[in-house]
C-alpha cells in the first residue's frame, strides 16, 4: 500500500523531521487562536477569552511566516460591552433648526398638523416652529439619542417636500442651520464642570492635587462656534457624563491618567472637537463636538467602549449614560424668540 501519493518527492518523508521544528510552533498557534475563536463563538465567551489573554502573543520567524509577525489574542473580533441594547439612556437633545425655501414657501394652515406625526416617526419632535421670512422657517425640536444632526435635517426637509410635492416639487435650498440648545449654556456649563473638583473634594489634599491636575481644557476649542459645513451651517456640542459601576471612587492615579489619555487620543482619531473633560473619583463629565453626521448615542457608546478597552475590557462603567446638546443660547431664549410674532416678513 502507499503512504505517500505518487506526485509527491520522494525526498519528503526524509525532510518531514528537519521541517517539524520550524512549522510546528506556528501550526500550534493557529489551532491555539482557532479554538479560542470558535469556543468563544458559540458559547458567548469570545470577550471573556481575550480579557484572559490581554497580552498573549507568538514570535513566529518561520519558513512562510514573515519574520516579526505576531499573533495576538487582541486581533480577534472584539464585540462593545456597552452597545446600543443593553444601556440605558438619559437624554435632554433639543435643537434650533431653520429652513431656507428657493421661493417664498406656500405653508397651508395644516401642514404642521400632518408634519409633526410624519417626523416624529423619524424620532424628531416638532415643539414649536415660526414663520421667519417668506422663504425662511425656523424650528424648535427634541430628538431620539440616535438621531444625528444630519438625520433631523434630512427629516424635517423630506417629510414636508412629500407633503407639498405637487404645489412646490423642490421647495427647498440645499443650504441650513442646526444648532444644539441645552437647559443653560456653553459658558455656564463650561463653568459648571470646571468647578467639580471643587465642589466634590477628596479627603486627602495631596490626592485632590492629583485630582486638579487630571482635569483636561483646550482654550483653543469654542464649541459654541458656527461651523460651515458643505451645505449648512451647524452648532454641535454634547456633554456626556459616565459613571463608574456600582458608584466606585477611583483613586487610582495611573487608571485615571489612562482614562483621561483615552478619551483624549478618541476626540483626536475620530477628529472630534474636545473642549473639557472633568475626571472626578465616581463619574466623568466630557465636553465636545462631533461630526455631523453622528449620532450622540454613537459618540457616547464608542467613548464608553474605549475607556472600557483602557482598562482590559471590563465593565467598569454603569450601563447608562448621560447625553445633551447645548450651545451659544438655551432653551429658554430659543423659545422666547419663537414666541414672538409668527408673521413672515417680508
Amino acid at each position: 500500500m502507499r503512504l505517500v501519493p505518487a506526485y509527491l518527492p520522494a525526498c519528503l518523508p526524509a525532510c518531514l523531521p528537519a521541517c517539524l521544528p520550524a512549522y510546528l510552533p506556528a501550526y500550534l498557534a493557529f489551532s491555539l487562536f482557532r479554538w479560542i475563536y470558535s469556543n468563544g463563538k458559540k458559547t458567548g465567551r469570545l470577550q471573556y477569552f481575550t480579557q484572559k489573554l490581554p497580552s498573549l502573543s507568538f514570535q513566529l520567524s518561520v519558513g512562510l511566516v514573515p519574520t516579526g509577525a505576531r499573533f495576538e489574542a487582541n486581533t480577534l473580533e472584539l464585540h462593545p460591552i456597552y452597545t446600543a441594547e443593553n444601556c440605558e439612556k438619559a437624554y435632554q437633545l433639543n435643537w434650533s433648526v431653520s429652513l431656507f425655501g428657493r421661493d417664498q414657501l406656500e405653508i397651508a394652515p395644516s401642514i404642521f398638523d400632518q408634519l409633526k406625526p410624519a417626523t416624529e416617526s423619524d424620532g424628531v419632535r416638532i415643539l414649536e416652529h415660526r414663520h421667519l421670512h417668506a422663504d425662511t422657517v425656523q424650528f424648535f425640536v427634541s430628538t431620539r439619542p440616535e438621531r444625528s444632526p444630519s438625520d433631523i435635517i434630512r427629516s424635517l426637509k423630506a417629510r414636508w417636500q412629500y407633503l407639498i410635492r405637487d404645489s412646490q416639487p423642490k421647495a427647498f435650498r440645499r443650504n441650513y442651520f442646526i444648532a444644539s440648545v441645552g437647559e443653560v449654556n456653553s459658558q455656564v456649563l463650561d463653568a459648571y464642570i470646571d468647578r467639580q473638583t471643587v465642589k466634590h473634594p477628596m479627603a486627602a489634599e495631596h490626592i485632590q492635587e492629583l485630582f486638579e491636575q487630571l482635569q483636561f481644557y483646550d482654550a483653543q476649542i469654542d464649541l459654541a462656534k458656527v461651523i460651515t459645513g458643505n451645505y449648512g451651517q451647524y452648532i454641535y456640542a454634547l456633554q456626556i457624563v459616565i459613571e463608574n459601576d456600582g458608584g466606585w471612587h477611583e483613586s487610582r492615579i495611573d487608571i485615571l491618567r489612562k482614562h483621561r489619555e483615552m478619551i483624549i487620543q478618541v476626540a483626536r482619531k475620530k477628529e472630534w472637537r474636545l473642549s473639557r473633560i472633568g475626571i472626578l473619583s465616581n463619574h466623568t463629565h466630557i465636553l465636545l463636538g462631533p461630526n455631523m453626521t453622528e449620532s450622540p448615542e454613537s459618540v457616547a457608546l464608542s467613548l464608553m467602549n474605549n475607556l472600557a478597552f483602557a482598562q482590559g475590557m471590563k465593565p467598569v462603567f454603569r450601563f447608562s449614560c448621560y447625553v445633551g446638546g447645548f450651545g451659544v443660547y438655551d432653551r429658554g431664549a430659543i423659545r422666547r424668540q419663537l414666541n414672538q410674532s409668527s408673521a413672515p416678513s417680508e
